[in-house]
């Protein structure tokens, strides 16, 4: 089911096809995903979402979303890391800190501050 796309990105699909289809579970863990039969409802859904999310390198992910914000002009961003493993959530956000710190938000790197609260939720606020 949805080859090409890495693993970790179709437990995310995974979850938001169900979640969609009336079935609001917790986030799958691998295990669950690999053994999954997809039924065909399922796998109409997912193809549609597989376009909606963002995985890869933090490089690669910064890129995208300084690109998203850049195109809609958003002074915000809002992010969930999707991931069953609480710690691996905690280490999305922990990398994508560090990229945002290193690189900036984006072109107007003036006008933004970045903050991570302890939990590892990432922000980012326009200076007025």
């Amino acid at each position: 089911m949805l080859s090409g796309i890495p693993h970790v990105v179709v437990i995310v699909i995974l979850w938001r096809t169900c979640k969609d289809l009336g079935h609001d579970r917790p986030i799958p863990s691998a295990e669950t995903t690999v053994r999954r039969e997809w039924n065909d409802a399922e796998r109409t859904r997912a193809k549609a979402r597989a376009t909606a999310v963002l995985a890869g390198t933090p490089d690669r992910v910064h890129a995208e979303l300084t690109d998203l914000a850049e195109t809609h002009g958003a002074c915000e961003i809002m992010l969930t890391a999707l991931a069953s493993d609480p710690a691996d959530r905690l280490a999305s956000y922990r990398l994508l800190v560090e990229q945002f710190t290193r690189w900036g938000p984006g072109k107007d790197r003036s006008r933004s501050v970045l903050r991570a609260d302890r939990r590892g939720t990432l922000g980012r606020r326009v200076r007025g």
